[in-house]
């Protein structure tokens, strides 16, 4: 019967954990209970039941009627053997469950540490659109610009509309985007492989608006920078930082490619703040623009809105189809969706873990409480004599709780050890988190040690109020 519910439970945790898998790891969406897992968990299931019952059954087996008879049968000591093999059980389900719940832990603060991490942009209220103008309709950069002119006159007509604006290359989104060498004006080097490296994009003045990045030094693009005039960019302040010191980059010019290109140097005008653009935990790479006014092409619209960003998606519509309504209006989403979907790799295991670690606790806390009360069974002959020799309420409480968690300390220490060991398979899905934090090693033990207590003293209170008088009664 447990099985058959084991199983149940199983299927529809996995059709759970299907929607959560990213889009990124797709060859995961084709995960599912098959037959030769099914075969596999009914010989194991069959494999558990056999063991675990013909133990018992062959302790019982070599019993003597006169010894099954006698009081001392029932003594608190017992028989030494299979007390052991219960108590060593209960101890394996505490270690495990304490392994599996530190390694929950530690992703659960890695996680929270990916989520606190300033992205150099606000995210909220951001909705992203791909617009890719086919050459056919739209054969020069002209007409591409006009079309973007005329879409911006139609959306800031919304007073759902605040910034609007455009970017080649949306931070945290896989995309056309390209990084390259480039030479620094006045800075010749001896070798190709000693050029510096930056990521390239394409953008306007309203991308840096909309996602709220500031404008550090210079200025920002603007009615100057045309398709006539001398080619500008801005820079990211970690550019600015690393390939000119504590110079001023403005009015510095650099060309993308060999010195041998015959590519036109680029102005740097401005210096803006940094953005996560590959990924929220790597580190920030140098960055430079060009306006999209120079270099006009395949982008994607970016617009900060006063209310929930799915809310403006009609209007997105019609406006696109009242300039062109050939255009396909495809893969609108939220900025805050693309965020979420960088760090679902982190968010995985953190699920999963979390799940097998809370199940490992729950068997943990019905072993120990199961334990504890065959042990109360067992003994109420001696506690029954040890009240009525004078022995308090409290003293059969403290005794039973002494016996339980003396089991729950030994698992706690040996799942201690194991997990200093083992979780140091985790280190590739943490982020400025160690495998060995001192916080989630000493916060699950606590955590652990007062569930499992609770489940201890109900057979303990139970213990507690045994009437002596109707137990040796009954002996």
């Amino acid at each position: 019967m447990g099985a058959v519910a084991g199983l149940i439970i199983a299927y529809s945790g996995v059709q759970a954990l299907v929607v959560m898998i990213p889009e990124g790891i797709r060859q995961l969406k084709d995960i599912r209970i098959d037959l030769r897992v099914l075969g596999f968990t009914v010989l194991l299931t069959s494999a558990t039941a056999f063991i675990f019952g013909i133990v018992p059954a062959l302790q019982n087996s070599d019993i003597s009627l006169h010894e099954g008879l006698r009081i001392s049968g029932r003594s608190a000591t017992g028989d030494i053997r299979r007390r052991w093999t219960r108590n060593s059980l209960v101890i394996c389900e505490v270690a495990l469950a304490t392994v599996l719940l530190i390694g929950a832990g530690l992703v659960i603060r890695s996680l929270r540490q990916l989520e606190n991490i300033n992205l150099g942009f606000h995210s909220d209220h951001l909705l992203t659109l791909p617009i890719n103008l086919p050459p056919t309709r739209y054969p020069t950069s002209q007409d591409v610009l006009t079309f973007y002119e005329r879409l911006f006159e139609v959306l800031r007509r919304s007073r759902l509309v605040g910034s609007v604006g455009l970017v080649e290359c949306i931070p945290l989104k896989s995309g056309d985007c390209w990084s390259s060498r480039f030479v620094l004006e006045g800075r010749p080097v001896a070798r190709i492989e000693d050029l510096p490296s930056a990521d390239f994009n394409v953008a306007d003045a309203g991308y840096f608006r909309a996602f709220h990045i500031p404008l550090l030094m210079g200025r920002m693009f603007d009615s100057r920078d045309t398709l006539q005039s001398e080619p500008v960019i801005l820079v990211s302040d970690t550019m600015a930082r690393r390939y000119w010191l504590s110079e001023s980059p403005i009015g510095k010019r650099l060309k993308p490619g060999r010195p041998t290109s015959s590519a036109k140097f680029l102005t740097v005008v401005g210096v803006v703040g940094d953005a996560k653009r590959r990924n929220v935990e790597g580190p920030l790479h140098p960055e430079l623009y060009y306006p999209v006014s120079q270099a006009p092409g395949g982008m994607y619209l970016v617009i900060r809105t006063a209310v929930e960003p799915t809310q403006l998606i009609d209007t997105l519509r019609r406006a696109i189809s009242a300039i062109d309504p050939n255009m396909p209006v495809h893969d609108v989403q939220a900025m805050n969706n693309i965020v979420a979907e960088s760090t679902a790799s982190h968010r995985l295991p953190v699920v999963t873990l979390t799940i097998f670690g809370a199940l490992a606790l729950l068997l943990a806390t019905l072993g120990v409480y199961g334990v504890v009360s065959y042990s109360v069974v067992q003994r109420s002959h001696e506690i029954g004599i040890r009240v009525a020799l004078g022995a308090t309420r409290s003293d059969v409480l403290r005794a039973v709780l002494k016996d339980g968690l003396l089991l729950v300390a030994l698992g706690l220490v040996i799942g201690l050890v194991a997990a200093l060991g083992l979780t140091r398979m985790l280190t590739s899905l943490l982020y400025e988190v160690t495998s060995t934090d001192a916080e989630t090693y000493a916060a699950i033990p606590l955590l652990t040690l007062i569930v499992v207590t609770v489940a201890i003293c109900i057979p303990a209170r139970r213990a507690a109020l045994l009437d002596p008088a109707i137990t040796l009664r009954c002996d």
